[in-house]
């Protein structure tokens, strides 16, 4: 990366820090700042897109101040935003979290980290718990949003299509069961489900331009691409693309994920 292009994310990040900070005074949320500090003395290192690690959060902290109107507990979605990875990352406990910043904000920070005091919850125990929380929920739908946004830089094209799948698998369905467990801060899901769909099938042509030549081809049952089986053998052994007039991002996504059902919209 060159000297101009890592000055300019820079820059960009340290004007975005100080907005969300003024943005955090005007609205007397000192619990979120007292979080920001909290977290940036850990985020001191490099993202793999190149930006400054605490960018992730800061990213995310401008992001749900967008639609902090849409939510139940604006702040304290906003404090978990900051804090998300301390937990996971460093050796920061749980209980440090709930001495600092309250047991809600505990048990959200608990309820979005994978890994707890080398603990590795089981992945269906671990969404079907986001679900339960309304500020955990959110807070992890805008960190998929930007690990979207950043991954191409730092992933290579079979973890990008993995996560992918991990976020139609997992994310989409999670953020359908908040939004029915929190109705009164559905918009703010709606939002960020639509959103991360965007992302989705933006990856989808673009993986696609570049990797056509070694997907497998396809045996398309119906022009409704009512099923796309494929061989789960590895992007690299796959045949050349066929019946491409016929295939929809949304369904070649679904191959590329070696599921058997086309592209499923969560509504």
């Amino acid at each position: 990366m060159s000297k101009v292009i890592a000055n300019t994310q820079t820059a960009a990040y340290e004007k975005l820090r100080l907005t969300v900070r003024y943005w955090l005074l005007g609205r007397g949320y000192t619990q979120a700042l007292k979080a920001m500090e909290f977290a940036a003395q850990y985020h001191i290192g490099q993202r793999k897109d190149g930006n400054p690690e605490f960018s992730h959060q800061i990213w995310q902290a401008s992001y749900a101040r967008t639609i902090s109107g849409l939510l139940i507990f604006p702040e304290a979605t906003i404090t978990t935003v900051f804090l998300h990875d301390v937990v996971e990352d460093y050796p920061v406990k749980i209980s440090e979290i709930e001495t600092l910043f309250g047991g809600d904000i505990a048990a959200a920070v608990n309820r979005i980290s994978k890994v707890v005091e080398q603990h590795k919850k089981p992945s269906e125990d671990y969404f079907n718990d986001l679900a339960l929380c309304p500020i955990a929920s959110v807070a992890k739908g805008i960190d998929r949003i930007h690990n979207h946004q950043t991954m191409r830089k730092a992933f290579k094209p079979s973890k990008q299509i993995d996560y992918l799948g991990e976020t139609e698998d997992d994310i989409l369905p999670m953020l359908k069961l908040a939004r029915r467990r929190f109705p009164e801060q559905e918009p703010a899901y709606e939002n960020i489900k639509h959103m991360l769909i965007t992302q989705m099938e933006l990856y989808a042509h673009t993986l696609e331009k570049k990797y056509r030549d070694r997907l497998t081809s396809l045996q398309l049952s119906t022009p409704g691409m009512q099923g796309c089986p494929v061989i789960n053998s590895g992007i690299s052994q796959h045949a050349p693309l066929q019946h491409e007039n016929q295939v929809t991002p949304s369904c070649w996504l679904s191959c590329l994920w070696s599921r058997h059902a086309p592209y499923r919209r969560h509504s």
